[in-house]
C-alpha cells in the first residue's frame, strides 16, 4: 500500500470512530434524560399514591376508601414500573459512556502521520 493510500485509510478509521463517538455520545445523553424522566414520574406516581392512601385513611365511606387504596396500589406499581424502566436506562447509559471510553482508547492510536511528499 502506498504511503498515501495507508494515510488515507488511517483518516477514514479516524472519521468512523468520531462518528460513532458522536453517536455514542447522544446516545448516552438520551438513555440519562430517559432515566431521570423515568425516575421523575416515577416519584410522581408514588406521591400520589401516598396522597390517595392517606386520603383512605379519612374517608367514613369503606368503598370510597377502598377504591382509593386500589387506586394507590396501581400508582404504586406504575412507580415501580417507571423505576425499573429509569434502572434500565441507566444500565444502557453505562454501557454506552464504557463504549466511548473504548474507542476514546483506539482514537489514541489514531494519530496518523503525513504521507511522505
Amino acid at each position: 500500500m502506498h504511503s498515501y493510500e495507508a494515510y488515507q485509510a488511517t483518516l477514514d478509521a479516524g472519521y468512523e470512530l468520531d462518528r460513532r463517538h458522536a453517536e455514542y455520545v447522544q446516545a448516552q445523553r438520551d438513555h440519562h434524560d430517559h432515566a431521570n424522566k423515568s425516575a421523575e414520574e416515577a416519584r410522581r406516581s408514588a406521591d400520589e399514591a401516598q396522597r390517595l392512601t392517606e386520603e383512605a385513611t379519612r374517608v367514613q365511606d369503606m368503598q370510597k376508601a377502598q377504591n382509593l387504596r386500589n387506586d394507590a396500589e396501581q400508582l404504586n406499581a406504575r412507580a415501580r414500573q417507571f423505576e425499573a424502566a429509569a434502572q434500565a436506562h441507566r444500565a444502557n447509559a453505562i454501557e454506552f459512556a464504557n463504549k466511548i471510553a473504548d474507542i476514546d482508547d483506539q482514537k489514541s492510536m489514531f494519530t496518523p502521520a503525513a504521507p511522505a511528499v
